[in-house]
């Protein structure tokens, strides 16, 4: 049986919809779902409650965010306050939550920002019992002339690499990972049987 996930984000959500889908659907994950609102912050989100209505419709096991990219002008306070009320939104049901880091950017202006929202999730979104996927390594190249999206086969690229994070967490129970065990079982036990 396959997890079931809902992806919420601002425009890098809207070029990662599609693609992730794609990669996380060949890990046995399921987005039912998908919400995106280009140049938005996360404090919009919570305010709006955009997860909250994602979460009451699809019930899903996993809560995607990718947020982060519009979120450097505010203070650390408020942009924690809007990460806090966004992650209980999407913990209401007991889904388990996912946050895809803010990404590289080859303009330096907004690399600054992007850097300093990077060091804020890193800080604080653990703590919160999220799993924070650190996307400024994945995502050196493979940009659009702005220097902050990407082209479909750089998104690509990334949700490559996301779907092959999140199949390595401790604790997921893909379908594959029991057909992989009985296999293992099966071949150690007929090699001592010989």
């Amino acid at each position: 049986m396959s997890e079931k996930a809902i992806l919420i984000g601002d425009s890098q959500g809207s070029g990662l919809s599609v693609p992730l889908k794609t990669a996380l659907a060949s890990i046995g994950i399921n987005v039912v779902g998908s919400q995106n609102h280009t140049g938005q912050q996360t404090i919009w989100f919570a305010r709006e409650q955009i997860t909250k209505q994602m979460v009451d419709r699809y019930r899903p096991d996993l809560v995607i965010i990718a947020l982060g990219g519009n979120d450097a002008q505010r203070t650390l306070d408020t942009w924690l306050t809007g990460v806090k009320e966004v992650v209980n939104q999407a913990k209401a049901r007991g889904a388990r939550v996912v946050w895809i880091g803010t990404a590289f950017s080859t303009r330096p202006d907004v690399q600054t920002r992007h850097a300093r929202v990077s060091s804020w999730q890193d800080a604080s979104l653990p703590q919160l019992g999220v799993t924070w996927i650190n996307s400024m390594p994945m995502t050196q190249g493979g940009h659009r002339d702005d220097g902050v999206h990407f082209t479909p086969s750089g998104y690509r690229a990334w949700a490559n690499t996301i779907a092959d994070e999140l199949a390595i967490l401790p604790g997921n129970s893909f379908p594959w990972i029991p057909l992989l065990l009985a296999g293992l079982a099966g071949y150690l036990f007929f090699r001592t049987v010989r």
